[in-house]
């Protein structure tokens, strides 16, 4: 098999584990094994921005490759919002005027949401709250020692 020059990093398979080896040859720490029966390998850091790798898939393409190739993989930020439309396969069915209404609908529920996120407070917006705050706590004071006075 003709050897990927596009790579930035390998899985090689030794007696000790898996380990990743850099394009520069040098081989990191063996890799843990995770998941229910170690199914899959923990890679450690890498060029590739590699994090997982099913443990039975790199030992099909190291008995075919010699080596697992890895490439770069952008990482995805947890939480990150979902834009997608719900149901896209289904509503390809429809006639084009409801597929239109529904893509509609759909706008409008995304534009509802993201209108009614918490939006962040002004420096201004900060200090208002603070001193509306603190004149509450004054009056409570106030109303205190006049009630000890009395």
């Amino acid at each position: 098999m003709v050897e990927d020059t596009n790579y930035l990093a390998t899985i090689i398979e030794e007696d000790d584990g898996f380990h990743v080896v850099d394009l520069d040859g040098n081989k990191g720490p063996v890799c843990k094994l995770c998941e229910e029966n170690d199914k899959t390998i923990m890679l450690t850091k890498n060029a590739a921005n590699r994090k997982y790798y099913s443990k039975a898939k790199a030992r099909r393409e190291i008995a075919e490759q010699g080596c697992v190739y890895l490439y770069f993989k952008e990482a995805k930020p947890a939480g990150s919002s979902v834009t997608r439309i719900p149901n896209a396969k289904l509503i390809s069915y429809l006639p084009q005027e409801l597929q239109d209404e529904y893509n509609a609908i759909i706008a409008r529920a995304i534009e509802a949401k993201n209108a009614a996120k918490k939006k962040p407070m002004t420096k201004a917006e900060k200090l208002e709250a603070q001193i509306a705050k603190m004149q509450a706590q004054l009056e409570a004071l106030k109303n205190d020692t006049d009630v000890e006075e009395n």
